[in-house]
């Protein structure tokens, strides 16, 4: 029946009931529609969390330090230590990006040397990467190099970030410069920076053409102008081969592969096909067998 509500002075054709009723639904309603669009402006921040946000440059990007995410903007940022905490903690970039492809998708990457001091006595070196994305630069995690350590040089070759810097010997002070060259070699792996494997004394990382055939078992490094026979028990030299017959499954014979190898020159071998060899090299990491490699990158 018709219902004459007095508190409003309005007239309803239809139940008290009804009208309470349908009152609800529409509160219903505005709250479930409320309800999405929080629930939508949720989900979009967090896969838009810092490990996805697109810089415009290597000097805005964020990065990863300790387990902590860093946004730089024009290459610096100021955080506080901790909740409450008087002391800032400072990071900034140390030098210029050195650009060049470090995934092998063609865009032009950048390494970042990345400088943090936490408040305290030390400062500390990273090394880090800015990929190139659609729209700009998205930061990578930072490997640690040391600290109050001196940067000498950075550069991207062949998919591997090469790094040569001073650091002190272990019994040394503090206070003392750094004076003994260190060099680091860092790749890219499911999308972060990774160092590789330590090198042992006398070993190097040489980039270079690696043949593999019936007779034949050489690397011509870029820097050597003599090939050098890969020797049998090369802690290395499976992986090596199990590459070249990946990348080359059915090659020209003797068809060169660029590789980049770590492991040892060494003194020439005295029997089978490496006789003919002036040298030989001992390979004990196969660090990358980059698809556009050339000496020239």
């Amino acid at each position: 029946m018709p219902f004459f509500h007095a508190s409003c002075g309005k007239f309803y054709p239809f139940g008290f009931r009804t009208v309470k009723k349908t009152i609800r639904f529409a509160m219903f309603v505005i709250l479930m529609v409320l309800g999405a669009g929080i629930t939508l402006a949720g989900d979009g921040g967090d896969t838009a969390g810092p490990s996805q946000t697109v810089a415009t440059d290597p000097l805005s990007a964020t990065y990863t330090i300790a387990e902590s995410e860093i946004r730089l903007i024009g290459g610096r940022s100021e955080l506080q230590a901790a909740p409450g905490s008087a002391m800032r903690t400072k990071t900034l970039v140390f030098g210029k990006p050195v650009y060049g492809d470090l995934d092998g998708d063609g865009d032009e990457d950048a390494a970042v040397i990345l400088v943090q001091d936490p408040g305290g006595s030390g400062t500390f070196y990273y090394i880090g990467a800015a990929l190139g994305v659609k729209g700009g630069y998205r930061g990578t995690n930072a490997v640690l190099l040391g600290d109050r350590v001196a940067p000498l040089k950075v550069d991207i070759r062949n998919g591997l970030i090469f790094i040569d810097y001073r650091d002190r010997r272990p019994e040394e002070p503090m206070a003392i410069a750094p004076s003994v060259g260190k060099s680091a070699y860092l790749t890219l792996e499911n999308g972060n920076l990774t160092p590789i494997k330590p090198l042992e004394k006398g070993e190097q990382v040489l980039q270079g053409w690696v043949t593999i055939g019936h007779e034949v078992r050489s690397f011509a490094p870029c820097s050597q102008a003599d090939e050098l026979w890969l020797i049998g028990n090369s802690p290395a030299l499976s992986a090596i081969v199990t590459a070249y017959r990946e990348t080359l499954p059915k090659p020209i014979p003797y068809s060169p592969l660029f590789m980049v190898l770590a492991g040892k020159v060494t003194t020439p071998v005295t029997s089978g096909f490496g006789t003919k060899y002036t040298a030989a090299f001992y390979a004990t990491q196969l660090v990358r067998a980059p698809s556009k490699g050339s000496c020239d990158n």
